[in-house]
């Protein structure tokens, strides 16, 4: 087989080039940045533990990657809207904190390391034509921005925090977050739509959490990025596969794509390795894996739209549930009632 050419160096990207390195397959890899993660600058973000089953760090083994990376499991969450709270426990990880950049102990370094030693050619600063390309994992093309994150990173001597913040006034139709791990601090805003209100929004964010902690914040730096969404995924162009963003995979409910990045990474991998009609084989296995979360997603964020600024709603039902993992298990599963609602709901694509 000739050289596998795979577009970014991304998650997905990253993915699939260690799966295919790992079965002999001669790989090479165009990353238009300088190094991997230049994207992020020590965003702490989490890999959710409740779209599958089995559980997310199992997830990854089985995708033959190394956990190589720093990681916190979280099992208890603090979540308020000013006037209601509640500490919502599991009994196993909620999801799993990790730090995103090119810094030494993130996840994108952690891949390009078992990329490199699997025999992976990385070239960074510099791209190819997407039709000269058998992966294409660049990241978002021209999809539509549904979500955006934006905060700050900075060190904090206070015992670890994992804390919610559910009001429009601070986070229109998302949330805002703020988490510590290990003395290391993480506080941002996600706002799905009225995107030219997040800096007002981050301020009310920062001012909440700051007069709560008695927080003294220094030598703060900016993090946060944007989401893209596409109802229907685009998952091979030409002769080429799409994998993560670059195929429009994300969850339009809270924003959470690194699992998902991975995994359609590590399904374009074994579709090269198994079948000769690989782009046909990839696209049959990424719709079967995706496209009914997606619809989800799309339901899911359609009603959360609906219910305004009352979120209690929200925290009462979890406050009350005795296995939360569980019932936010369901609402990502594509059950009846988001096969009953995506039909009429899809006819306008509208949230």
């Amino acid at each position: 087989m000739a050289d596998i050419k795979i577009a970014g160096a991304g998650l997905g990207g990253l993915s699939a080039a260690i799966n295919l390195a790992q079965a002999g397959i001669s790989t090479e890899v165009f990353e238009m940045n300088k190094d991997c993660g230049c994207r992020f600058h020590g965003d702490l973000q989490g890999i959710e533990n409740w779209s599958y089953e089995e559980d997310a760090l199992m997830h990854l083994k089985n995708m033959n990657l190394k956990i190589g990376f720093g990681y916190k499991p979280v099992k208890s969450v603090k979540i308020t809207n000013f006037k209601e709270s509640a500490v919502v426990s599991a009994n196993r990880p909620g999801f799993y904190l990790l730090k995103r950049g090119p810094e030494k102990g993130t996840l994108d370094q952690s891949l390009k390391e078992q990329a490199l030693s699997c025999g992976v050619r990385i070239n960074f600063s510099k791209k190819i034509p997407e039709s000269s390309a058998d992966i294409i994992a660049t990241g978002p093309l021209g999809r539509k921005v549904f979500g955006a994150d934006y905060g700050i990173v900075f060190k904090a001597e206070m015992d670890d925090v994992y804390e919610m913040l559910l009001d429009d006034s601070v986070a229109y139709r998302g949330y805002s977050y703020f988490l510590v791990v290990d003395g290391y601090a993480c506080l941002c805003t996600v706002l799905f739509d009225k995107f030219k209100d997040v800096n007002a929004c981050f301020k009310k964010t920062k001012d909440f959490f700051v007069k709560k902690y008695n927080l003294i914040i220094k030598n703060e730096k900016t993090v946060g990025g944007v989401g893209h969404f596409s109802l229907r995924p685009t998952f091979v162009k030409g002769t080429s596969m799409l994998v993560g963003e670059s195929a429009g995979i994300q969850d339009m409910l809270f924003g959470f794509g690194i699992r998902s990045s991975l995994y359609s990474g590590y399904l374009a991998a074994q579709s090269i390795i198994s079948h000769k009609d690989y782009a046909e084989k990839y696209d049959i296995a990424a719709k079967k894996a995706f496209s009914n979360k997606i619809k989800a997603s799309f339901v899911n964020r359609f009603f959360w739209n609906r219910l305004g600024s009352d979120y209690g709603m929200v925290i009462r039902r979890l406050k009350k549930t005795k296995d939360p993992l569980h019932l936010i298990r369901k609402v990502y599963d594509y059950t009846l009632f988001h096969r009953v609602c995506y039909p009429f709901l899809s006819m306008t694509e509208r949230l």
